[in-house]
């Protein structure tokens, strides 16, 4: 209540309450509901007050400015890979492996990887993939 009351204050200085320059009103405190209130502290005619009050009206937001694509992240032994395990990402039951495979990479590109599985070719992406050392 103590800062309620010091935020709503009339300041002489900048002619208007700190209240009214943050939020660009008047502020109603609880006093003020039950007794008259001085028209001074609930419309100020200040030309300040009212200058910022349009000015900040005024304000748009800044458009995004995107800088450059984000590079994607290949591990240094997944780009000459030419067999990779896939990660499951469905229910494992105990002791069962989290990858299948080995499989043969047949494509490559930034994010995904086009692998055999099983005599079909499927698009995977690189999340999914770990290097497979095969002699």
């Amino acid at each position: 209540m103590v800062l309620l009351g010091i935020r709503s204050s009339w300041r002489v200085d900048p002619g208007c309450s700190p209240a009214d320059l943050v939020y660009g009103s008047t502020l109603r405190i609880p006093g003020e509901f039950l007794q008259p209130h001085d028209a001074r502290t609930v419309e100020p005619d200040v030309p300040f007050l009212r200058h910022l009050q349009q000015t900040m009206r005024s304000f748009q937001p800044p458009t995004p400015q995107f800088h450059g694509q984000p590079s994607v992240y290949v591990p240094a032994n997944l780009a000459p890979a030419k067999f990779v395990y896939v990660r499951k990402d469905s229910h494992k039951h105990p002791l069962q492996r989290p990858y299948d495979g080995p499989y043969l990479v047949l494509n490559k590109s930034d994010k995904f990887f086009t692998v055999d599985i099983k005599g079909r070719p499927e698009t995977i992406s690189i999340d999914r993939l770990k290097a497979a050392f095969v002699t």
